[in-house]
């Protein structure tokens, strides 16, 4: 685990949190609804319990990665000691929005809300994203040149890691109908996101989609 119980980055220009890491050894961070203005990423190392996330409950135990977006609302209730490493960064930091398209992490790791905010690791996935932690701590104890750089380059690899776990445990069939329209709604979704201000027709955003106007407008009534 790490040697100290916190670590973070602060940004120069305003003061604010924008990078941490930490580690916990109790129930008490994560046990009362959280509705963070960050993302936050939670790995738990041992212990389990039930998690409440928007209006839903899934039960964890070790071994589970968590992964919440802004504002979303969680809570851990755990039915005993419960330990874990948490990662938490603002957007201004690292948006995930603007760079979902390298890494892949909007909608299949954050902001999803058809699937499970979590994914479970095996014994070589969870090595291999505490290895990327433990590197991300190591930079955050050194007073180095363009640290923040360095931290958004180990960021993107352990979201690419994480987002290919869960891509694997989905196992997405494209040939589903279903699936197909979860992804075009989800599709859907990111691309008012992040072009609402100047965007606003039906038709507009199926051409971005590259589909028809008739299927953007079904998949907008079922999505909102």
């Amino acid at each position: 685990m790490l040697s100290q119980s916190v670590y973070t980055l602060v940004n120069q220009q305003n003061g604010n949190l924008s990078f941490k890491v930490f580690e916990f050894d109790n129930s008490s961070y994560f046990d009362h609804i959280q509705r963070n203005n960050y993302f936050t990423i939670i790995i738990i190392t041992s212990g389990e319990g039930l998690a409440k996330v928007d209006l839903c409950e899934y039960s964890f135990k070790e071994n589970t990665l968590f992964a919440f977006y802004p504002y979303q609302p969680f809570m851990l209730a755990s039915e005993g000691p419960l330990t874990g490493i948490s990662i938490q960064f603002h957007h201004d930091f690292f948006c995930i929005y603007r760079h979902h398209k390298e890494i892949a992490a909007n909608g299949i790791l954050f902001n999803n809300v058809y699937q499970q905010p979590f994914i479970l690791l095996d014994e070589n996935n969870k090595q291999t994203l505490m290895n990327i932690v433990r590197e991300i701590v190591n930079e955050l104890k050194m007073d180095a040149l363009r640290k923040d750089e360095v931290l958004v380059s180990y960021l993107k690899i352990f979201l690419v890691f994480a987002t290919r776990i869960k891509l694997e445990q989905q196992s997405i069939k494209n040939e589903n109908s279903n699936d197909k329209q979860l992804l075009i709604i989800q599709n859907l979704r990111n691309a008012i996101e992040d072009n609402f201000r100047i965007k606003h027709s039906a038709s507009e955003y199926a051409d971005m989609l590259h589909g028809n106007t008739s299927c953007s407008c079904a998949s907008c009534k079922k999505s909102f």
